[in-house]
């Protein structure tokens, strides 16, 4: 759906079905509508892919409808029977050198949804592949619990007050530290992990193991995966608990006063990295046109320097996830070439 607002630009919105469905399994018949395929798989299908397939909406289309259903069935079927299993041994060839990971792009530069985390850790066979996959799901879900439990709160009380939600948090975090602490029942650590298993089997059906169990149990696991669930939610801890994180100090035990900061995070798909990569390109092509890039300034974030930095940095990203067109490879040379020669 377009439209052409009142300051002459132009905007694209409802665009939630913008890609194809994964084909579903029998019993998440609904998933068509949520569980959509990723885009460098679709840009690498070698044929086109209907977002209505497999929905009703396809199903009007006599003509186009069955064809339309078979080609995102086999699209999905080659992501499950080539395209995960390429990921999973891409991985294991990585953890004998690489110390860490960044999973978004190492998945979405292959095609492959972060939901399918846990069928690639079946298919991993390196130790640290497998763990790592292993605490990633575990950030993953804790992350998704607590928004949703502070989604909940909010529904709750309908009060603009930030306490209850840092209690809500703090609590919350402590979840997460409570199988270390030392002075609690035996059987806690049990339950903690009783609770982590529900969560990780509800988001990627997933089973945890015994080697699984013992990994979450090891010492300073607990402390990894508060540090990466405080990052992905945009948590900023005193310094005093980010110190005993660092030297990996069992039975942290944290405040409202530890925490210091909270701010929204988004997410958002590369492809809008890459437009303002490009966009940034555009804007200084223009300024040297007309000859007025030296007015700006050579430095800082809104000269120049800063926005040829800038679009080379999302270009870069833009270009590790897939977006290899021709336009793309030009403008990352010409910006490259202007850092070389003008600055």
């Amino acid at each position: 759906e377009g439209h052409v607002g009142l300051d002459g630009k132009h905007y694209v919105v409802d665009l939630a079905r913008l890609f194809p469905p994964e084909a579903p399994s029998p019993d998440e018949t609904r998933a068509v509508y949520y569980n959509m395929l990723r885009p460098e798989l679709v840009k690498n299908n070698p044929v086109p892919l209907s977002s209505d397939a497999l929905t009703g909406w396809c199903g009007r289309d006599r003509a186009h409808g069955p064809f339309n259903n078979e080609e995102v069935r086999e699209c999905s079927k080659q992501l499950h029977t080539q395209v995960i299993p390429a990921l999973a041994a891409a991985l294991d060839r990585h953890s004998t050198t690489d110390t860490t990971w960044d999973f978004s792009l190492e998945f979405h530069s292959h095609g492959v949804n972060m939901r399918h985390l846990g069928r690639v850790k079946e298919l991993v066979t390196q130790p640290k592949a497998s763990t790592d996959l292993l605490f990633e799901m575990v950030v993953r879900v804790f992350k998704n619990e607590l928004r949703q439990q502070l989604r909940d709160k909010m529904e709750e009380i309908k009060v603009a007050s930030e306490e209850p939600y840092r209690l809500l948090v703090v609590n919350f975090l402590n979840t997460i530290m409570q199988h270390s602490l030392a002075d609690e029942a035996v059987d806690r650590p049990f339950e903690w992990l009783a609770y982590i298993g529900v969560l990780v089997w509800k988001k990627f059906k997933y089973t945890l193991t015994e080697a699984d169990n013992a990994d979450l149990l090891a010492a300073q696991s607990a402390e990894r995966v508060l540090a990466r669930v405080a990052e992905k939610m945009g948590i900023t801890l005193s310094s005093s608990v980010q110190q005993a994180i660092l030297v990996r100090n069992q039975g942290i035990i944290i405040s409202t006063q530890d925490l210091e900061h909270m701010t929204a995070t988004a997410k958002s798909m590369s492809i809008l990295g890459l437009a303002e990569g490009m966009m940034q390109y555009y804007e200084v092509q223009i300024l040297m046109k007309q000859k007025r890039a030296q007015q700006f300034g050579p430095a800082g974030a809104g000269g120049v320097l800063g926005m040829l930095k800038k679009a080379n940095m999302l270009l870069s990203r833009a270009m590790s996830l897939g977006h290899t067109e021709t336009h793309i490879l030009l403008a990352r040379a010409n910006i490259e070439a202007w850092l070389a020669d003008r600055y």
